[in-house]
């Protein structure tokens, strides 16, 4: 019988009071006078079928990190607005908001004047601030709706500010339900009802039952879910590269190929985003990136599509850190005591001959960018323990077949030129270290951040580590002096101080009037 009900289930969708009404018998779907009325109720008990098989649902995929929700979801939720919540600064454009210019919008044709309200300038604060998306509508009843609102055209949901913004004003509609409220005898507001249909809600699933046991608490995102299910992933079972780049993808909203393998089917450029559309995703980054592939390639599961994220491994006959111009590196990884960080440069460099020291043992160098003292402190920490360790750079470099210690290498024995950043990548880092390349100006905003990266240190193996390449474009200011008009005034300095004090005898001393005159001191 239980079984017969859960075909049903399948097969009939109970919001639908018709079909409840069949289910009834006869007498109450042929016969009944008023079977309109009885549709109408069995709609809304439907309706509380349906949240109660969804309650369910979410209760079950909570038991997994997999398959947990990010939102609650709410069938109807019933939305109270208060016209008192209007927020009067949200009614202006700031600068700098939603990547508006002066004047004509390029995608929209809007025009945007300084001081003057915008369309989607009627910005209340939500009642409930857990409310994060919807993704049905807004109307002004749930049975035939006389008023349909679409997310993106007539209102938008700032999460960040708690809003809920309209492109007009819902309190100048007379189709939606508003009431006023009184204190005394006196209308202090007026309330609005809207019905949310879909509505998805921050009940802190995510943080409740896996991120409390991380210890990192945020907003639930799509990204914080990538970020737990990565962490775990990568603490149960060591890292792998598939692993690495979900948390990546979490912290900067950089995804990368989710299937198999896909086809690129489109390349879409707006002033808004770049999509790269394939037969299975739709993978949307900031505009003006760059794209990596093109329309008909043939993509497989973890490949990048962009340059915005890239994961660098130094060994293997694959690799390639030619996008790398320098490493810097600070007394952490040089085990000293500097002012600043030792850069290595991704450049052929002259190597430096500077003869044997006061022991006999020859010293060389190269060049390394850094304070002056930072690099002379370097250099002669490199040297003098590479005598105590029995080589030196010298010696290391040594080109001939069977060099001894006895015999010196002249300069005709080594190499010159060398690499820094290829010297201290064979030497030191190849099989302990991989390089995360990152440009600023790729980061979606709503991911995690980078800040979250003392987080993904937990999770390395033993004697392994990870650098953060951040590459930030390099902003270009122009200014046309051509037709300025340039005027030179001197300023002779302030006014003299006069400083008048009452001559009062002391038993100590005395004190006189004093005239404070102000010098100026050349640079």
């Amino acid at each position: 019988m239980a079984d017969d009900r859960l075909k049903l289930a399948e097969q009939y969708e109970w919001e639908d009071g018709n079909v409840l009404l069949t289910a009834v018998g006869s007498f109450w779907n042929s016969i009944f006078s008023d079977r309109a009325r009885l549709e109408t109720e069995f709609d809304s008990i439907g309706e509380l079928y349906v949240q109660a098989q969804q309650n369910f649902l979410e209760a079950v995929a909570c038991l997994s990190r997999i398959d947990i929700p990010v939102f609650h979801t709410e069938r109807w939720h019933f939305m109270v607005i208060k016209q008192s919540d209007l927020v009067a600064d949200e009614t202006l454009l700031s600068y700098g908001d939603e990547d508006a210019v002066y004047g004509p919008q390029p995608d929209s044709g809007e025009t945007f004047t300084y001081g003057v309200a915008s369309k989607a300038a009627y910005a209340y604060r939500l009642p409930d601030d857990t409310l994060a998306n919807v993704t049905g509508y807004l109307s002004n009843r749930m049975l035939d709706p006389s008023v349909v609102l679409t997310k993106g055209m007539d209102f938008v949901i700032d999460r960040d500010k708690k809003l809920i913004r309209f492109a007009q004003d819902p309190f100048e509609n007379e189709l939606f339900a508003q009431r006023s409220v009184y204190t005394g005898n006196v209308v202090t507001d007026t309330e609005l009802a809207i019905w949310v249909f879909n509505g998805e809600f921050d009940k802190t699933y995510l943080y409740d039952h896996f991120g409390y046991a991380i210890g990192v608490q945020v907003r639930s995102t799509q990204y914080y879910k990538d970020f737990i299910n990565a962490f775990f992933n990568m603490m149960v079972r060591t890292p792998t590269l598939a692993d690495v780049r979900l948390m990546l993808t979490a912290l900067t909203g950089v995804p990368t190929v989710i299937e198999t393998r896909e086809e690129v089917k489109f390349i879409v450029e707006t002033d808004g985003a770049t999509e790269v559309i394939t037969d299975y995703h739709v993978y949307r980054f900031q505009p003006g990136v760059t794209v990596l592939v093109d329309v008909g390639d043939i993509v497989d599961q973890g490949d990048e599509l962009i340059d915005g994220v890239r994961i660098i491994e130094l060994s293997g006959s694959n690799r390639d850190f030619s996008s790398v111009r320098a490493l810097a590196l600070d007394e952490s990884f040089l085990d000293d005591i500097l002012f600043a960080n030792i850069a290595f440069p991704n450049v052929s460099s002259d190597l430096m001959y500077l003869g044997p020291d006061s022991a006999g043992k020859v010293e060389v160098r190269f060049d390394v960018a850094g304070f002056d003292e930072d690099v002379a402190h370097f250099w002669q920490v490199v040297h003098s323990n590479g005598v105590l360790a029995g080589q030196t750079l010298a010696e290391a470099l040594d080109r001939r077949l069977n060099p001894t210690p006895e015999i010196q290498p002249q300069p005709q024995n080594l190499p010159a030129q060398v690499n820094p950043l290829e010297l201290l990548i064979d030497n030191l880092l190849k099989y302990n270290l991989y390089l995360i390349h990152i440009k600023s100006d790729a980061i979606n905003p709503d991911a995690m951040g980078l800040g979250y990266m003392r987080e993904f240190r937990r999770t390395l193996c033993p004697h392994t580590t990870f650098m953060v390449l951040v590459e930030t474009p390099s902003q270009l200011d122009t200014m046309d002096l051509t037709e300025a008009v340039e005027t030179v005034t001197a300023f002779e300095g302030p006014d003299a101080l006069l400083e008048e004090i009452a001559v009062t005898p002391t038993t100590d001393c005395w004190i006189e009037e004093a005239l404070v005159r102000p010098h100026y001191v050349e640079e």
